[in-house]
């Protein structure tokens, strides 16, 4: 907790103090509001199901973010961790940050669902690209401890890994159809 503390009483205020850094991160921020990520997830939910013309993967991908909302709510209850009141821009959130996983997680399904298969290592680094772009945010309005931004990745990476092992199906293309046989 030393370190915790540390870090975010000597980062937090050299960010406030970059010009504009407070201001764009209140509205960059948002791209891990919850309202905003069900509403991306249903989305990809559809476009999902539309691409494959099956409903599986749709729910698989709204049931991957739902899975991590109420994984975060849980733990949340569980480790009953404490905010940062060190000036806080806006509302402060409990252990781990769920708006820095919840993006990692979009981002990376999203990557998954329309890149392709040869391009997996885009996946990974877009999910962290941007979980860092969110982290930052959180961090420059000091709403979460450090350790809890890490602990957002780490739990991100890993319910993307997971959607990614249960989409695997939809990613491989079907085999060739073979040829008809020959007759005469």
């Amino acid at each position: 907790k030393d370190i915790d503390s540390a870090m975010l009483e000597a980062v937090v205020p050299w960010l406030q103090d970059l010009p504009g850094a407070a201001a764009v991160s209140e509205r960059v921020t948002d791209i891990g509001a919850i309202p905003l990520n069900y509403l991306m997830a249903l989305v990809l939910a559809t476009v999902t199901g539309l691409k494959h013309r099956h409903v599986i993967p749709a729910i698989l991908v709204f049931g991957c973010l739902f899975g991590a909302h109420v994984f975060q709510n849980l733990t949340n209850r569980v480790v009953q961790g404490t905010v940062p009141a060190v000036d806080v821009i806006g509302a402060a959130g409990p252990y781990f940050s769920g708006g820095v996983m919840r993006v990692i997680i979009l981002t990376g399904m999203a990557a998954t669902i329309f890149l392709p298969p040869d391009q997996d290592r885009w996946v990974w680094r877009l999910a962290v690209l941007v979980g860092i772009v969110e982290a930052l945010t959180r961090l420059a309005l000091g709403r979460h401890w450090p350790f809890d931004l890490l602990a957002a990745f780490a739990i991100g990476l890993g319910i993307l890994h997971v959607f990614r092992t249960l989409y695997r199906p939809w990613r491989t293309p079907p085999p060739p159809p073979s040829p008809p046989p020959r007759s005469g």
